[in-house]
């Protein structure tokens, strides 16, 4: 897994210290994986999302909407851009001839 990765390439001296802040943060501000699965969960199964038409935000346990915190974050022409430079790579890394 990553955290062991991590540890054996800092070595003896880095690894262990360095595992256990990661460890630490852990348990101090991340979520549970059955925490953390309610917020996909809630939105695909509620009702709020097509009532309210909830489209492009990002939510964080449990199912609260996060706050745009730039101003180009709600930029549709931005947001397209995104999209179409997404989709050429996903394009380019699965298609056989790449554009």
């Amino acid at each position: 897994n990553f955290l062991d990765g991590l540890t054996q390439a800092l070595g003896p001296t880095l690894g262990p210290p360095c595992r256990f802040l990661m460890q630490l943060r852990n348990k101090v501000i991340a979520y549970s994986p059955e925490t953390a699965a309610l917020t996909p969960l809630s939105l695909a199964a509620g009702d709020g999302v097509e009532r309210d038409g909830v489209s492009g935000r990002y939510f964080v346990p449990i199912a609260q909407p996060w706050p745009i915190q730039h101003p180009k974050a709600a930029s549709v022409e931005l947001g397209e851009a995104l999209w179409a430079f997404s989709e050429r790579l996903v394009d380019a890394k699965t298609s056989s001839n790449p554009k």
